[in-house]
């Protein structure tokens, strides 16, 4: 999956500098990932979770294509 979210990854400039940056859902699906889940990870999942621009769609395919358990939210 860390192959998949690196090509997914977006440029963005960063003062003048294009800069890749992986998308939060693929950042979410790898902190949730079995054997990685540690509780600083699932904080940060859980932070991730928050933001405004999330692709839920996304962030719902890649976690079932990937068999990964979807979080609980609330």
């Amino acid at each position: 999956m860390a192959d998949e979210a690196i090509r997914s990854a977006e440029t963005l400039d960063y003062e003048g500098v294009p800069v890749r940056v992986m998308r939060p859902e693929y950042l979410i699906a790898l902190y949730l990932l079995p054997g990685a889940g540690t509780r600083k990870r699932r904080e940060r999942a859980a932070s991730l979770l928050e933001l405004p621009g999330l692709n839920r769609a996304l962030l719902d395919e890649i976690l079932s294509r990937h068999g990964i358990e979807k979080p609980a939210v609330g």
